[in-house]
């Protein structure tokens, strides 16, 4: 069956969805609901965000492979990249791409947050945050925020003035559940507005 878990849109007029348990990534025109393109990747995925009008797609790897995906829906290749800290243990869950194009992602059983450098190709920071971490979201400051199902939090970091590990996090009510832009960052930074 289909397990749609991810929904993002490019700044073309495209759709892109990840469904979970068959690693089936699908690239949809948005004004019609024609399927562009379907390419099928050896692993679980689950959250998704997509560069801009690029047709670049960044997913996050379900089932212990520790850190994202980017793929290019134009060619079909993709790139596993690991994160060497969570070593096979990782399951990511959330993902977003900050206006540097900085790729942030979640590890839901690691409890962090990590982001990557695309143009350096570098893990570049873990943060420790609160048990759970699911969605990642991007703020119109640019702040990443996390929603940390467990601890029934939010936690904001702000890549520019933070020290060490020093996290802000905001209570919420129970198990909060966000893999996908829960902030509108995408919305307004990929996306081009229309109405």
């Amino acid at each position: 069956g289909v397990n749609i878990y991810g929904l993002a849109a490019d700044a073309l007029g495209n759709i892109y969805n990840s469904e979970i348990y068959n690693g089936r990534i699908k690239q949809i025109r948005a004004s019609d609901g024609v399927v562009l393109k379907t390419v099928d990747l050896p692993y679980s995925t689950y959250g998704i965000a997509v560069e801009g009008d690029t047709q670049v797609v960044w997913l996050a790897i379900w089932q212990g492979y520790g850190g994202v995906i980017r793929l290019d829906m134009t060619t079909g290749q993709y790139q596993l990249i690991r994160n060497p800290l969570w070593g096979n243990s990782g399951y990511s869950r959330g993902v977003a791409l900050d206006e540097e194009g900085k790729v942030w992602v979640s590890n839901w059983n690691r409890n962090q947050l990590s982001v990557y450098n695309p143009a350096s190709g570098q893990w570049e920071k873990n943060y420790s945050v609160a048990q759970g971490p699911i969605g990642v979201g991007i703020d119109s400051a640019n702040r990443i925020w996390t929603a940390n199902y467990y601890a029934a939090n939010a936690t904001r970091i702000d890549p520019t003035t933070i020290t060490g590990d020093r996290l802000d996090s905001k209570k919420l009510g129970a198990y909060p559940y966000s893999y996908s832009d829960m902030t509108g960052f995408q919305l307004t930074h990929g996306v081009v507005k229309q109405g």
